[in-house]
């Protein structure tokens, strides 16, 4: 279907607002300054009121009730006659005739509400035609513009949100602690048992960074979560695969759990088991993921187009949406752009990046676990542990993170170590990579780690 250019009539019709709804609330308030509270309780603002002389008044009486001064009629006139304002309303007998036209001051806050929603449906006619000149412009990309529309959209909807009250935060932590006093994990579970237990789980909400030197497992490890989430305990998980495609992912996944390895599937080499060519039993492994008519079965979504973190959070959303994922995984943090409306040097692009991703694990209330590379002089200094500060153009990751892992293999020994916690404890694990396999294991020891425990609450 055709989208056509709204002509002047539609450029030229009248705003949505209600005049009768302005006056009730000004004239309310006039009536009895009391009336001003529950409209600061529902953050009305004076860009709320359509009418400029209404937005006059409200600033005029907004600032008298913020100053702790008690006002009425006389009392904001001489403050719209200090202001410089009073002329531009007419003269004092404008806010009379506000209180006369009011017919019940008790109902103040109704008409609040419904001249709060004229203003947010105003919003959207602003933040819709801002898109739609974006979307006209030569040079436009449709992908970031719809990013733009869906983000201003999402961040309106937010701001029209009710403050949760004391009574919803006490009953949210009781159920988390009474979660876990029953056994019950509010947490998502980490692939190795050990690493699990130090965590205590990944706190939905929160964001998550592991890193390591190129080469190094990072995305092997980062895959190996997604599949145990999606594979193991049925949480529905999203990954954004910017460095590989669909089909590299999925086939490293596909030979782990076949047991095959991937170097020798790229070289032809591979010769299979038990009687089975590797392709068979790659096929048998597919059979976990998609049924005869090629339908998904696992909760598994990958994307991996070359977005910009403003397309991510947009698909991000839509994935919470209609697939109510609990987890995102990134891969990897560096290659993860800044629109380009972001200006500044590279470590304040990752800056923003970062902060973007922090927002979006709290808005959406998942999981996200990001991998990223260590700097080139800490690959270099084989004496000295690296640190999540030297994650390449780390920026605020230090601050941001509520948890941050470091890979790192020191005099032949591999390590897992929890550098950073704020839900748990710090402290490292030996680990064994095995690279041709894609898989990390843990090191065993004599003293047994406690098993998994398999119980999960949403």
């Amino acid at each position: 279907m055709a989208i056509e250019k709204p002509n002047d009539e539609q450029q030229l019709r009248r705003p949505p607002f209600s005049e009768e709804a302005e006056t009730g609330t000004l004239g309310a308030i006039l009536f009895d300054m009391k009336w001003i509270e529950p409209c600061v309780e529902l953050r009305l603002c004076e860009q709320d009121f359509y009418l400029p002389n209404h937005r006059l008044v409200y600033r005029a009486m907004l600032k008298l009730y913020r100053t702790g001064k008690p006002f009425d009629t006389i009392l904001v006139s001489d403050q719209l006659r200090q202001s410089g304002d009073l002329e531009r309303i007419g003269d004092a007998t404008f806010l009379n005739r506000l209180v006369e036209r009011c017919v019940v001051p008790q109902h103040v806050e109704h008409y609040a509400k419904i001249v709060r929603a004229k203003s947010q449906l105003r919003r959207v006619i602003h933040a819709a035609r801002v898109a739609e000149g974006l979307a006209y412009e030569d040079e436009a990309d449709s992908l970031n513009v719809i990013a733009q529309a869906q983000k201003t959209m999402f961040d309106l909807s937010e701001v029209n949100a009710e403050d949760a009250t004391l009574c919803d935060a006490i009953n949210e932590t009781m159920e988390v602690w009474t979660n876990a006093a029953s056994g019950k994990r509010n947490t998502l579970p980490c692939f190795l048992p050990s690493v699990d237990k130090m965590l205590n789980g990944f706190r939905p909400g929160k964001p998550y960074y592991i890193g390591a030197e190129p080469a190094f497992g990072k995305t092997t490890w980062i895959t190996n979560q997604l599949e145990f989430w999606a594979m193991i305990t049925g949480i529905p998980v999203a990954m954004a695969s910017i460095e590989m495609t669909q089909a590299e992912v999925v086939g490293r996944i596909l030979a782990r759990r076949a047991r095959l390895s991937t170097f020798n599937l790229d070289g032809g080499k591979e010769q299979g088991r038990d009687g089975k060519s590797p392709i068979t039993m790659l096929w048998d492994e597919a059979e976990q993921f998609i049924d005869e008519d090629g339908n998904q079965k696992v909760p598994l979504f990958i994307n991996d187009r070359h977005m910009n973190v403003d397309e991510l959070v947009s698909w991000t959303r839509m994935m919470v949406r209609k697939e109510k994922i609990q987890a995102l995984v990134v891969d990897y943090l560096q290659i993860l752009r800044a629109p380009d409306m972001v200006r500044g040097t590279i470590r304040e692009r990752t800056i923003y990046v970062v902060q973007t991703i922090t927002k979006l694990c709290k808005d959406l209330n998942i999981v996200v676990l990001a991998a990223s590379q260590i700097t080139s002089a800490a690959r270099k200094d084989k004496e000295k542990t690296p640190s999540y500060n030297d994650m390449r153009e780390a920026g605020n990751i230090g601050e941001d993170a509520y948890g941050a892992m470091m890979l790192y293999e020191r005099e032949g020994i591999a390590w897992c170590d929890v550098q950073k916690n704020r839900g748990g404890q710090t402290g490292r694990r030996e680990v064994v990579f095995k690279k041709h396999e894609q898989q990390w294991e843990e090191k065993r020891y004599e003293e047994t780690v406690d098993d998994f425990d398999s119980s999960y609450t949403d």
